[in-house]
């Protein structure tokens, strides 16, 4: 819900917390000795609008501008990423970020829609509002904006509506001609439909939901919802690119490793399509009150056990455990005591990187309500910006964001959306997103969908993921889903299956091409033994030499990393040119017991730090410097090396440990490693050799 400072002070006060301003800093006295985490939150986020109102009364930090209501103002972050996302140059874009709904008219007519279209398009000057890609937005006068014709279809079946549907459901408006709101109006039979169209450009969900109300109260003879702001959306955007982002920003560059993980999850190759399908589910006002008190026991809010269901499900898909989910944020800064009145676009974004098979349900909702705090607290800094420093110290590549999570639940009953309409179909879009979480409680239901892109995830994931995040949500709310425990996904019966039968087709192709299990690095020490001067290694412009010399090299390697005290069973990186010293450094890393993880020395050096990262390297073979890795990396060996005389190698691994990681080119943005072990390696050599012996 979103406050301004007066408000935060009076919530404050009536949960016994005085705040006052001493020696130029906000002070707080509480009654129970500890400053409830949501209050804390919000008073954070917004100290300064505090301050002001405590000893200014809120006059001194914002001023109202009317003379200035139709001249260009900037873009918010948001809005500028809207506008970049409908490029289809852009990847994961061609879509407009875009809202549409089904309304149930009743005894509405055509003309009393039209009437309501004209005065809404009136009294708000986002629908007024044209848009440039050069980086602002200007509201034009009502004289200059025309509201275009509601677009009827009749007909005795379904035909009418499903017609407009699919010529409205996907919009995308030309950003530059107002109002970016499109009508329809259908029959079939007595049933009467208006189609509403609206692209979030003009607002975020609180603005259309005014934008909705309003419409169907004139369309029904009645007024405005509310009287309009004495300031203007023009007014509140500028005061808040005046504010000081540093210690936000601050924030996010302490995060941007964590961040760069983005989500690991099985996606399609080619483009996205541009159509969204839903998934959705409901928790009746029982079910709800009972996962809100489950909620209430484990002490934090609705929407951060929500995130937690979600961040795990999604973990359960994910290559990794932890995931980097980009969370929406409806914060409307607390300048003026109007601004809730307001109807613009307030988005913004946030992120948090989430999920641990290990940790309970409660352990990972209290890591959820840290996060939704976090982003709180640090707004004023725009996850679109925090992904533009991304990308920048990942060296222009761009990790994988499919997943957004926004709720518009509240701790209690007050903030439930209420109106005079319904919602008979909905569906949203939003450019460079796969899953599109939404949550909202709709007379005293908790409303949960899933926006889903096609062509994003790989054919039944969706599904199944959110078969699993629907079970999820019924076992927290009936309290059999145990806090103190990790929360458990089973398998979807068509996944066990499709499992099963692709196993039992690999042993069938298999059958007379089994072999005992043993170690890579086996048959190349017994060939060396056998014939040490064979060659082993050459090529043009790579270092050369003989089984014997390799083998030689390999102990020199070994004997270098267990002199390091890297223990068997560690990963070690091999960055090294092509050539004899980085085979050998991969068969040192195997002969020391441990795995080995490879390293093009010509992949940027931020992408190397970061595989390093991810991996979980213990120590670094390599024929060069290494400014990346962050230690002493233990230098590559050369022809003519050996392990000291004596030297004996450690505790060699078993068939079925690590052999190697190696991490793909991460074209989705961020490298993924594949764990191959020594005896899936050994059979897949054994199996290429046989095929082609």
């Amino acid at each position: 819900m979103n406050q301004n400072a007066a408000e935060i002070i009076s919530d404050a006060a009536r949960q016994g917390v005085k705040l006052w301003v001493e020696d130029g800093k906000l002070r707080f006295r509480t009654e129970h000795g500890r400053l409830p985490d949501e209050l804390r939150a919000a008073i954070k986020a917004n100290r300064s609008q505090i301050m002001d109102e405590l000893e200014h009364g809120g006059s001194s930090s914002f001023q109202a501008h009317p003379e200035d209501a139709h001249q260009p103002f900037p873009l918010t972050d948001v809005q500028s990423a809207y506008l970049l996302g409908r490029r289809d140059s852009v990847s994961g874009g061609g879509v407009s970020c875009h809202a549409y709904f089904e309304i149930g008219a009743r005894e509405l007519e055509v003309a009393d829609i039209q009437r309501a279209y004209e005065t809404v398009v009136a009294a708000h000057d986002a629908l007024r509002t044209r848009f440039d890609e050069a980086g602002f937005q200007q509201v034009l006068p009502v004289s200059q904006v025309e509201v275009p014709r509601i677009v009827e279809a009749h007909s005795d079946d379904e035909s009418a509506l499903l017609d407009l549907r699919e010529q409205m459901s996907h919009m995308v408006h030309d950003a530059s001609v107002p109002p970016l709101m499109g009508i329809g109006y259908s029959t079939h039979g007595s049933v009467r439909t208006v189609h509403v169209s609206i692209d979030f450009l003009v607002a975020d969900w609180t603005g259309i939901m005014r934008i909705l109300d309003d419409l169907f109260e004139v369309a029904h003879g009645r007024s405005l919802s509310q009287e309009p702001a004495r300031i203007t959306f023009r007014d509140y955007v500028l005061a808040l690119q005046a504010e000081d982002d540093s210690e936000a920003r601050e924030y996010w560059q302490g995060r941007l490793g964590d961040i760069a993980l983005g989500v690991d999850v099985p996606m399609c190759s080619g483009e996205w399509e541009k159509r969204f399908t839903r998934l959705e589910c409901t928790l009746d006002e029982t079910e709800w009150d009972c996962f809100r008190k489950v909620a209430q026991s484990m002490e934090v809010s609705p929407s951060a056990l929500l995130l937690a269901l979600y961040a795990q499900v999604i973990s359960f898909w994910s290559a990794q455990e932890r995931n980097a989910i980009t969370v929406t944020l409806f914060n409307r800064r607390p300048y003026h005591e109007d601004v809730p009145k307001l109807v613009g676009d307030f988005t913004s974004t946030g992120f948090a990187v989430l999920g641990s098979s290990e940790s309970t349900l409660r352990e990972l909702a209290h890591q959820a309500a840290g996060e939704l705090m976090a982003i709180v607290e640090h707004s004023a800094y725009s996850g679109v910006k925090v992904i533009r420093d991304v990308v920048k110290q990942l060296d222009g590549e761009t990790p994988s964001y499919p997943f957004v999570f926004t709720s518009a639940v509240a701790d209690d009953r007050s903030s439930e959306f209420e109106h005079s309409w319904s919602i008979d179909y909905g569906i949203t879009q939003t450019p460079q997103v796969g899953i599109d979480f939404q949550a909202a409680t709709i007379g005293g239901a908790l409303h949960v969908n899933w926006d889903v892109r096609a062509g994003v995830l790989a054919p039944g994931v969706p599904e199944a993921m959110f078969d699993a995040f629907r079970r999820a949500l019924s076992d927290a709310a009936s309290g059999a889903a145990p806090a103190g425990e990790p929360l458990a996904v089973a398998l979807p019966a068509a996944q066990g299956a499709a499992r099963a039968a692709h196993q039992a087709a690999l042993d069938a192709a298999a059958e007379g091409r089994s072999w005992a299990p043993g170690l890579l690095q086996d048959a190349f020490l017994a060939r060396a033994a056998e014939d040490p001067l064979a060659p082993a290694v050459s090529g043009p412009g790579a270092e050369s030499a003989t089984r014997g010399g390799l083998a030689a090299m390999a102990r020199a390697a070994a004997a270098s990393i267990a002199a390091a005290g890297v223990e068997p069973g560690s990963r070690v990186g091999v960055c090294a040119a092509r050539g004899a010293s980085q085979v050998a450094c991969a068969y040192g890393a195997l002969l020391a017991g441990c795995a080995y993880v490879p390293l093009s020395p010509t992949v940027p050096e931020a992408r190397r730090a970061r595989i390093a990262e991810r991996a979980g390297l213990s120590a670094l073979l390599c024929d060069g410097d290494a400014p990346w890795w962050g230690g002493a990396a233990i230098a590559a060996p050369r022809p003519g090396d050996d392990a000291p005389a004596g030297w004996e190698p450690p505790a060699q691994a078993a068939p079925g440990d690590p052999a190697y990681v190696i991490f793909t080119s991460g074209s989705t943005g961020e490298p993924k490693g594949v764990v191959v072990s020594h005896a899936a390696a050994l059979n897949t050599v054994r199996d290429v050799c046989a095929r082609f012996s």
